[in-house]
């Protein structure tokens, strides 16, 4: 049962959580009613001597690598301890898009730091929680009590740095990691508030088994980004297959959408509608809104009960319709489901990096795990004896990595050009190349940044130029490759 509430902020030195590094944390802890029952943490932390900080990034915190480097504590040291916090008995971690952003983060990098990745989520009544889909799912169906920015479309926009200030927030030093808790929790606050039934409802989405009965039988409304601002975020939907080896994932049809117009539709006709960005697709054809559901990550759902005639009315939706398409998605769903689970059934190779391999297909042995969190206790000069006791080699690769970043003195001559090596790779190709820019490009870029930037903006990206410098002089790389 939760006991407390801790809510938490990255900043960070780019976009994608998977391979992104922070730059700032903070957090605090909060009872139930969210009051403060412990003093607020932020720190900064010691920039990622195998990364290159993306120009955009810098633009939005303003954070500086000097202060970093100087006053920041290590990788390991910052995970360790939200390892501990997050992983207290009863408490529910969130913050701001937590589930697709920092959550991912803590996720990462506790895997790399040899520390359980999934135990704050279910182990000791601890749950990881989010507030963007909760106020999404406000403003579509409880929007009373707030105001709801916009964007000059008139659609919503819940951007936190917009939301709070629209509700009484001063919110100008947006994107410092504490700034950004007390906004979520000033937003939290009002949101429990204003619509406490919605509060508890969100809440006991936690329990994987109450989300389970919600979506299995019957229609559903769903709260998630995937859906058009437009539209409030928000749809009706009707599962249509269970993922196969996953127990807790599902497929679902958006609703608004006539199922019939994809009964006849081979494989490769519903992948291409489905994944196609709607204006490149041929005309006449419309893009499908299909996707999976999972059922232990809080996801926003409700029964089509929840719908006022004001939400339905704001919303477009007319429940006959809705009613229709699910009969016809449940008397088609054999057929539908056959196909729609071969589109959604990609296999993923394990990345050869082992800092990206979280994901790889498998979860490391009990042995291994607690291996890994002798780490932190054993002396950096022993390290080197866990190398051939762990099984798994991403394992392996970790702790080379983790030996690196933390007591560089004690690689070998062999690891050190081993880890030199890597560094390279990954500057010229990194990884999640759509987030990361290949070191030629980061060049050009920085350059670009500095040029247009004035005053202290300009400042901290000279600073996070000249780190760049450092990292990939180190790693044998000029500004001429």
């Amino acid at each position: 049962m939760t006991s407390s509430y801790l809510i938490y902020d990255f900043e960070t030195d780019g976009s994608d959580p998977r391979t992104c590094r922070p730059l700032q944390v903070a957090w605090q802890r909060f009872d139930l009613n969210l009051n403060p029952i412990e003093d607020s943490v932020s720190v900064y932390v010691k920039p990622a001597p195998d990364r290159l900080p993306h120009p955009k990034a810098i633009e939005v915190t303003g954070i500086s690598m000097a202060q970093c480097t100087t006053e920041g504590i290590s990788d390991a040291e910052v995970f360790r301890r939200l390892h501990d916090e997050v992983n207290r008995p009863g408490t529910c971690s969130f913050g701001w898009n937590t589930r697709r952003f920092d959550n991912e983060i803590l996720r990462f990098g506790f895997w790399r730091n040899f520390l359980p990745s999934y135990d704050h989520e279910w182990k000791q009544a601890c749950d990881a929680w989010d507030t963007i889909d909760l106020a999404r799912a406000a403003c579509a169906m409880r929007p009373e009590g707030l105001t709801w920015p916009t964007h000059e479309d008139g659609t919503p926009t819940f951007k936190l740095d917009q939301l709070a200030p629209a509700n009484g927030f001063d919110h100008s030093d947006a994107h410092d990691a504490m700034a950004d808790v007390n906004a979520t929790l000033h937003v939290a606050r009002m949101i429990r508030e204003q619509s406490p039934e919605l509060w508890k409802h969100a809440r006991n989405l936690a329990d994987t088994e109450t989300v389970r009965s919600l979506v299995m039988d019957q229609p559903f409304v769903h709260v998630t980004s995937r859906i058009r601002a437009s539209n409030f975020c928000t749809a009706p939907f009707g599962m249509i297959a269970k993922v196969p080896g996953r127990k807790n994932e599902i497929i679902a049809w958006n609703l608004r959408q006539d199922p019939t117009m994809a009964i006849e539709l081979d494989t490769e006709a519903l992948q291409r509608r489905i994944f196609t960005r709607e204006d490149d697709l041929p005309p006449g054809e419309t893009r499908f809104s299909v996707k999976k559901v999972k059922l232990n990550a809080s996801p926003i759902v409700a029964p089509l009960g929840v719908l006022t005639d004001e939400n339905l009315e704001r919303l477009h939706l007319d429940l006959n319709t809705i009613e229709r398409h699910h009969r016809t998605l449940v008397e088609h769903r054999d057929a539908l489901s056959e196909k729609l689970i071969a589109v959604f059934d990609t296999d993923f190779d394990t990345p050869a990096d082992a800092d990206d391999a979280l994901y790889g297909g498998k979860f490391p042995s009990n042995t291994d795990v607690a291996l890994g969190r002798s780490v932190h206790d054993t002396a950096p000069g022993d390290l080197h004896v866990l190398e051939r006791k762990f099984r798994d080699p991403r394992f392996k690769g970790l702790l080379l990595h983790f030996i690196a970043r933390n007591h560089a003195d004690q690689l070998t001559d062999m690891q050190r050009d081993k880890w030199t090596q890597r560094t390279a790779q990954r500057l010229l190709k990194p990884p999640s190349p759509k987030a990361n820019l290949d070191w030629p490009t980061w060049c050009g870029e920085m350059q670009a940044a500095i040029k247009l930037a004035q005053g202290p903006l300009r400042t901290v990206l000279q600073e996070a130029h000249a780190h760049g410098l450092q990292i990939a002089a180190g790693a044998g790389l000029t500004q001429d490759a």
